[in-house]
C-alpha cells in the first residue's frame, strides 16, 4: 500500500533548512532533488523499520484501498535531556490516569520516574518557524498550509495562536469546498 522511504545518507546533512508541507509533520525539505536518493520497500504486518532521528523520511502515496496505519516510536539514551512533553501522551499529563485506568497492576505505571532523567524545555525554534510559515502562507490563501495549522490548531498552548489557526483552517477548507 506504499510505505515509508527514507533518503540515504540524509543523517550525514546535519539540519536541513525547512519549510510548511502538506503530511503528518508539516515540514518538508527542497533539498534532496535527486529521486534516487530515496529507498523504500514493501512491509508486512508486524515489520519494524529503525532509522537515526536526523534520517530524512516521507511517507509513500498510499496505493491500496484500505487505510494505512503506522506507528511512530521514538528512543533515546537515557543519560540524553528529555523535553516534558515526550514524558505525556500527545503533551497532556492528565492522559497517564486514562490510560492506566483498566490496566491489572502497577507494576509498569510511570517507569521513567524510578530513574534520574534530565528534563529540558523542547527548543521550539522550529515549530515557531513553522508555525509563521504557515500562518504567512494562509493569509495568502496557500493550501499547503493546512497540515501545520492542524497541528497548531490541535497541540499548541497558546489560544490564541489556536483560535487563529483554527480560522484560517475555515477559511482554506471553504476554499476547497468552492472549487
Amino acid at each position: 500500500m506504499g510505505g515509508l522511504e527514507i533518503s540515504v545518507g540524509s543523517h550525514l546533512g546535519g539540519i536541513y533548512e525547512h519549510k510548511v508541507a502538506m503530511g503528518a509533520g508539516a515540514l518538508g525539505v527542497d533539498t534532496l532533488a535527486d529521486v534516487d536518493t530515496w529507498v523504500g520497500g514493501s512491509f508486512k504486518q508486524g515489520d519494524v523499520l529503525f532509522f537515526h532521528s536526523m534520517v530524512l523520511h516521507r511517507g509513500a502515496p498510499c496505493s491500496g484501498q484500505q487505510m494505512r496505519i503506522s506507528v511512530d516510536v521514538r528512543y533515546q539514551k537515557i543519560g540524553d535531556p528529555i523535553a516534558p512533553a515526550s514524558l505525556t501522551p500527545f503533551g497532556d499529563p492528565s492522559n497517564w490516569e486514562e490510560i492506566y485506568a483498566t490496566w491489572p497492576n502497577d507494576e509498569l505505571k510511570y517507569y521513567w520516574k524510578a530513574w534520574d532523567m534530565e528534563i529540558a524545555e523542547y527548543n521550539q525554534q522550529y515549530n515557531e518557524k513553522r508555525n509563521r510559515e504557515a500562518f504567512e502562507m494562509a493569509e495568502e490563501g496557500d493550501k499547503r498550509a493546512i497540515s501545520a495549522l492542524q497541528r497548531i490548531k490541535a497541540f499548541d498552548q497558546d489560544a490564541l495562536r489556536c483560535e487563529k489557526a483554527a480560522n484560517l483552517l475555515v477559511e482554506l477548507e471553504g476554499s476547497l469546498e468552492a472549487a
